[in-house]
């Protein structure tokens, strides 16, 4: 079976539980228009920073032309790649995104690359960065460089306030769904509590069938 989280990522914006405003501002700031520039998208573990990352990639690249990286595997030949796909005029436009987790492990050289390609980026290019608050905190303090390139970047913040109720309910869904539920929504809700309300975190332990009903 397909990890849960995978199978049911939210594959459109109307999907993405509890982040309406979050969600709002990045539906607004997209009639400017989608590639050119760099976002940031900021949250604690679970509320859903990769899934957001990913559908603001796939608005206009499609899923093949998304590439998801960690920031510690980020050099400057990717960064040279990221410059060099600005189309030519002979050339297919081709809209591709870059979706970098944890920046914090950029290295410096890379970085001082970034500078430089990030405010130049073609309209065909969309780069996403995805950090946790305190990953934000550590990238920050690593050098001017870090600091510079988060100032180059569009910053959206998630919350973590109010998301018990909606992943205790969806979670019940899915679990229902997958032969793995049993139990009241108060005991979903109990395991959001103890999840701190990181879906990810309820859906393994969905997976692994703590939401099943006792037997008798």
């Amino acid at each position: 079976m397909a990890k849960l989280c995978a199978k049911y990522r939210p594959r459109k914006w109307s999907d993405v539980l509890g982040q309406e405003v979050a969600v709002s501002a990045i539906r607004e700031s997209l009639r400017q228009g989608w590639g050119g520039r760099a976002w940031s998208i900021v949250g604690e573990s679970g509320t859903g920073c990769t899934t957001i990352a990913m559908l603001l990639a796939e608005e206009q690249a499609d899923e093949a032309r998304v590439s998801y990286t960690a920031g510690v595997l980020v050099d400057t030949a990717m960064v040279v790649r990221m410059a060099n796909e600005n189309p030519g005029k002979e050339r297919i436009v081709v809209n591709r995104a870059y979706v970098i987790d944890r920046p914090s492990g950029i290295p410096a050289d890379a970085l001082e690359m970034l500078l430089s390609v990030l405010p130049c980026l073609h309209k065909n290019i969309c780069v996403v960065f995805t950090q946790t608050f305190g990953d934000e905190r550590a990238w920050l303090s690593e050098s001017v460089l870090a600091q510079q390139v988060s100032n180059l970047c569009h910053r959206v913040v998630l919350t973590k306030d109010g998301l018990e109720e909606p992943f205790a309910k969806r979670c019940k869904e899915i679990a229902d769904q997958e032969g793995l539920g049993g139990k009241n929504l108060p005991s979903y809700k109990a395991l959001a509590r103890r999840c701190g309300s990181s879906i990810g975190a309820m859906l393994n332990q969905i997976e692994m069938g703590e939401m099943m009903k006792d037997c008798p």
